[in-house]
C-alpha cells in the first residue's frame, strides 16, 4: 500500500537471469522473491509453489500473423479477411501461450497507445469465410 507504513527492507538487489529455470529454481529455493518473466508453460508451476503469489497482466506486446500484401493471394482483403475468419483464436492461445493470453480485437491491443475500442472484432466463421473466397475468386 504506497499510502501504508514504509517497507521493512534493508536492500533490494536486481539480478538478470536469462534462463528462464534458472529463475524458477532460484524462486523455488528462497534465492530470489521476485521473478519475471515467467513464461507461460511455467506459470503453473509458480502458482503451485508454496508461499507463492502469480500476477498476471496483459502484456504490452503482440503476437501476430501477417500477409505480404504485394504478394497473391494476399493482395485481396476478402483473402486476408476469409483467413482472419478461420482463425481459431482461442485454440491458438491455448496452444501457444497455454491459455495466458488474450485475443485482440485489432492492430493495437488495450495496454498501447492508439488502442480504439470502435475497432470491431473478426468473429469465427468458416462458412463465411468460404463465401468471401468464392467471392474473391
Amino acid at each position: 500500500d504506497y499510502w501504508g507504513e514504509n517497507a521493512k527492507v534493508d536492500t533490494v538487489t536486481f539480478r538478470v537471469v536469462p534462463e528462464d529455470l534458472t529463475r524458477i529454481a532460484e524462486l523455488e529455493t528462497g534465492s530470489a522473491h521476485i521473478i519475471d518473466p515467467v513464461q507461460p508453460s511455467d506459470l503453473s508451476r509458480v502458482e503451485n509453489m508454496a508461499g507463492t503469489e502469480a500476477y498476471v497482466r496483459n502484456a504490452a506486446s503482440i503476437t501476430y500473423l501477417g500477409f505480404n500484401m504485394e504478394k497473391e493471394p494476399f493482395d485481396n482483403k476478402l483473402v486476408r479477411q476469409a483467413i482472419a475468419m478461420t482463425l481459431d483464436k482461442e485454440a491458438m492461445l491455448n496452444g501457444i501461450l497455454d491459455g495466458t493470453g488474450e485475443a485482440a480485437i485489432g492492430p493495437i491491443n488495450d495496454t498501447n497507445f492508439g488502442f480504439s475500442e470502435e475497432v470491431d472484432a473478426i468473429e469465427r466463421d468458416v462458412e463465411g469465410a468460404k463465401e468471401l473466397l468464392a467471392e474473391a475468386g
